[in-house]
């Protein structure tokens, strides 16, 4: 094998690494975008699980004019 040849494949080599450093760079952003989304989503979760579980009961007892508890699962109904 010729001196410029090895080079040349050597060189290949090299632009490859540099192309998949590159995707991983970007992969690795992804991830931390993917991480915030998550994250976010999370947050909503659980704010609709807050409005869900508080004021939706709380709208029922002023609709009806209740101030003591019943079974809430009858008025879901």
């Amino acid at each position: 094998m010729s001196y410029v040849r090895l080079f040349h494949a050597i060189d290949t080599s090299l632009s490859d690494l540099r192309e998949v450093q590159s995707s991983i760079q970007k992969i690795k952003g992804l991830e931390h975008e993917l991480e915030t989304l998550t994250k976010a989503i999370d947050r909503i979760d659980e704010k609709i699980n807050e409005i869900n579980s508080k004021k939706y009961y709380q709208d029922k007892k002023a609709f009806i004019g209740l101030d003591e508890p019943i079974l809430w699962s009858k008025l879901d109904d």
